[in-house]
């Protein structure tokens, strides 16, 4: 069974086609491609503006980890001997700790402040109205009507190792979360991003499971949290790094002549494909 949105892995960093890409009827033109690679140009820019210089950087973890080498050495001195010793037996860790304590405050304000300040500013208030108009464009010349639902589908590489596949996960997430516009005609199941619409027949669409089983996700990109009380039945997690732990999703089926495919959607897309798609639910587990 093939997934319609994975993505053979390229070592060379080399772009390649999802395995459902027959399925895409429509595309933008090549004027917009370019407008879209220029703002996502942009954004990278703001986002290099807000980056730390890599000397400060260095200072700033420098300073969490002599924080908390000072604490840990004022608290093993504590336990054997009173304050007035442990000070007098080491002062350089009560002298160094409010420094370094002071040097990462310093530091964290800096770059809040700077980020404040460039996110707040007309560059950044001109690229939303860039970005708002992008969308539209892009809308308008894929056809999306204005009732479609956003969607999050789940996307991912793989790569053909001793006979097997294997998921190639990025940055620790199974999957790649990417928000899409979801509709349907009397004919088909559309699914679009910015950029393309796949359209699916509605008799190609076989079947609709969901697999309570852990997923990962790499981002968010519903506007209410993960935690809030609207998705709080799912119980979606998260760890250090960001990344998202979801304990269902669904998988849709769809079959073409003799060939078998399949979409994933996290499990709190339920709602959602309840309204597009009219095939009862099953549940693997």
């Amino acid at each position: 069974m093939k997934n319609i949105f994975a993505v053979p892995y390229q070592k060379d960093g080399k772009l390649t086609q999802p395995d459902g890409a027959h399925f895409i009827v429509n595309q933008i033109d090549e004027n917009q491609n370019d407008l879209i690679g220029e703002f996502d140009g942009k954004i990278k820019k703001i986002n290099d503006q807000i980056k730390l210089p890599i000397w400060l950087l260095i200072i700033y973890y420098v300073m969490i980890f002599v924080s908390i080498a000072f604490i840990l050495g004022i608290i093993g001195a504590l336990q054997e001997v009173d304050l007035a010793t442990a000070f007098a037996r080491g002062p350089y860790l009560f002298i160094g700790l409010p420094v370094a304590l002071l040097a990462w405050g310093g530091i964290a304000l800096y770059k809040r402040a700077r980020t404040r300040k460039i996110t707040q500013g007309e560059d950044v208030k001109n690229l939303q109205k860039e970005a708002e108009q992008i969308i539209l464009d892009s809308r308008h010349q894929l056809g999306i009507p204005d009732e479609a639902l956003k969607v999050d589908t789940l996307h991912y590489f793989y790569e053909e190792k001793d006979g097997k596949t294997r998921v190639k996960q990025g940055l620790g997430a199974q999957y790649f979360n990417l928000e899409m516009n979801a509709y349907v005609d009397a004919k088909n199941f559309y699914l679009g991003d910015l950029t393309r619409v796949f359209a699916f027949p509605l008799e190609s669409l076989v079947g609709l499971k969901v697999v309570n089983k852990t997923i990962s996700i790499d981002n968010w990109n519903k506007k209410e949290p993960f935690n809030g009380p609207l998705y709080a039945e799912h119980k979606i997690k998260t760890n250090s790094t960001g990344i998202l732990f979801i304990r269902t999703h669904y998988v849709l089926s769809i079959k073409i002549g003799e060939q078998d495919y399949e979409i994933f959607f996290p499990g709190y897309e339920g709602k959602s494909l309840a309204q597009l798609i009219s095939l009862p639910i099953e549940t693997k587990e």
